[in-house]
């Protein structure tokens, strides 16, 4: 079961909200040589976040904030840019290169992605939802190049850096049944279904892997 990215989004960090909220904005592109007041939210953050980098270029946050903008924009290249120079300015702050994975998927580059997360999950400075991202993108790049094995141990990861999420452990559910390990994607969902009561594609889910193994699957418990 995997998650568009639009529902995934909804449910993610602050940093990668922004970048949902950005994305809902249609037009952006004009923006980037807009030589009027903005007048939408989007414009603002755009315009806002150029201002301070003009203003003072060691600006960490506002880079960060600049290169969104900009990727929303479908402006990859500039805000990758923007995320390398946010990297040189805070070396060991993960949230640049967690960033830089995200906009090589949305651009379609799965290598680079995966290398950004990669080097983000190696570096200390950052707090535990930055890293959930970057390893729960791995996992779903992992599933995208078949390769479930690495997307099983990047949901495990994912699941350990701050309070559990359901779309995760679903995703992690998905991953165990595509390595073909029926009986831990089932164990997975015994534990997910008490936390996701009358979710339609949870209990589906649960019952096609019940069906599976058959008199080997044991009932949740009613907690």
């Amino acid at each position: 079961m995997h998650l568009g990215w639009s529902e995934r989004v909804a449910k993610v960090t602050a940093s990668i909200l922004l970048v949902s909220v950005l994305l809902a904005g249609v037009g952006l592109a004009y923006v980037l040589t807009l030589d009027r007041a903005p007048s939408t939210l989007v414009e603002a953050v755009y315009a806002d976040a150029l201002a301070k980098v003009e203003a003072e270029p060691d600006d960490y946050e506002a880079r960060i904030e600049l290169a969104k903008a900009l990727g929303a924009a479908g402006q990859y290249r500039k805000a990758v840019t923007q995320l390398e120079i946010a990297a040189e300015l805070s070396p060991e702050d993960p949230e640049p290169h967690t960033l830089m994975g995200v906009i090589y998927r949305m651009a379609g580059d799965t290598d680079k992605a995966i290398a950004a997360h990669e080097k983000a999950v190696t570096l200390p400075d950052g707090m535990g939802d930055v890293y959930l991202e970057s390893y729960y993108e791995l996992g779903q790049l992992y599933v995208d190049e078949g390769e479930y094995d690495k997307a099983v141990e990047a949901f495990e990861q994912a699941l350990v850096q701050g309070p559990e999420l359901v779309y995760v452990a679903v995703a992690l559910a998905d991953a165990y049944e595509k390595a073909g390990d029926i009986e831990a994607a089932y164990e997975e969902y015994v534990r997910i279904l008490p936390t996701a009561p009358g979710n339609p594609e949870i209990e589906s889910a649960f019952a096609r892997l019940q069906d599976a193994l058959g008199e080997a699957a044991e009932e949740p418990d009613d907690e």
